[in-house]
């Protein structure tokens, strides 16, 4: 008895360390970011139901998916677990080196991505751990920002932050805008000179493809034709023609086969009324030989 109670407090004892143990290797391996957030949005980003609030930007700067489902958002330092992110959904997921926005807009009742606090309540923002106690992260922005201005990591994942000069929720944060392709381009060519000559080039470098192609085409089609020429003048066949004796027995079936055919249109041909002409000097109708009779 007292052997099996020693066994069993050690196994309790070692599932306890062992719960310990992956709870703490949890925490550790939720490799989750804050890298970037907006105050007052009056003009920028827009939820699922057309409304404009603060957005917290999440960041995963690992290469696996990590589940932030059951960690914690806070804007309170002496509040660890003030909302805590709803666990169970495959939407939590978050991508390898990918993002997951949350609404700071105090309206819980609109999803799992919206807070149960807004950015304006204070200059601090934290993520923690399933256990409460792990600081995944935090930052402490400034008290007065512009609207619809964001600050964030100047790269995604790299530890310096400041005020970025375009707002990017789900994107690259060291992302710049400059404009449409085409603007930038007009802007440096107002004239049109480059896109003419670029035009140009490619027209001429097309036809001069072409030309190539085509006299290669030619000049390839000339020299085999010579070829077959000198061959056949050397005596060389590309093809040999074999004759063979023709026994008489099939001239003979041919032959029949030919009489029999001439045969069967002469028959056809008799049936044909052909009228011509007779040269005599009296006429057969008016005969009296016609009219007398023979009793021989």
């Amino acid at each position: 008895m007292i052997h099996n109670y020693i066994k069993m407090r050690l196994s309790i004892t070692l599932l306890l360390l062992l719960s310990l143990f992956s709870v703490n290797m949890s925490a550790k391996s939720l490799n989750l970011v804050i890298n970037e957030l907006l105050v007052t949005n009056t003009e920028n980003l827009v939820d699922d139901y057309g409304n404009r609030s603060g957005w917290i930007e999440i960041y995963n700067p690992s290469h696996r998916v990590i589940d932030i489902g059951g960690c914690y958002l806070t804007n309170d330092t002496l509040e660890p677990a003030k909302y805590k992110i709803p666990e169970g959904d495959e939407i939590t997921l978050v991508a390898p080196l990918s993002h997951i926005i949350f609404y700071a807009d105090n309206k819980t009742h609109f999803g799992i991505f919206h807070t149960n606090f807004t950015l304006q309540e204070s200059n601090y923002i934290a993520l923690y751990d399933r256990d409460q106690t792990t600081c995944l992260d935090s930052v402490v922005y400034p008290l007065t920002m512009p609207a619809n201005f964001s600050y964030g990591r100047l790269k995604d994942g790299e530890p310096e932050w400041g005020m970025l000069p375009k707002t990017s929720p789900a994107n690259n944060n060291a992302f710049v805008d400059k404009g449409a392709a085409s603007k930038v381009f007009a802007e440096q060519d107002p004239y049109g000179v480059v896109l003419a000559i670029a035009s140009m080039s490619v027209v001429f470098l097309a036809l001069l493809l072409l030309y190539t192609l085509f006299s290669f085409t030619a000049k390839f089609s000339i020299y085999v034709t010579k070829e077959r020429i000198r061959k056949t003048a050397k005596g060389e066949k590309s093809e040999t023609i074999v004759e063979t004796h023709i026994p008489a027995e099939v001239y003979a079936s041919i032959a029949m086969a030919i009489h029999e055919y001439q045969e069967e249109i002469h028959d056809v041909e008799d049936t044909i009324l052909t009228i011509q002409r007779v040269a005599k000097t009296y006429s057969p109708w008016s005969s009296k030989i016609y009219g007398l009779r023979n009793f021989l």
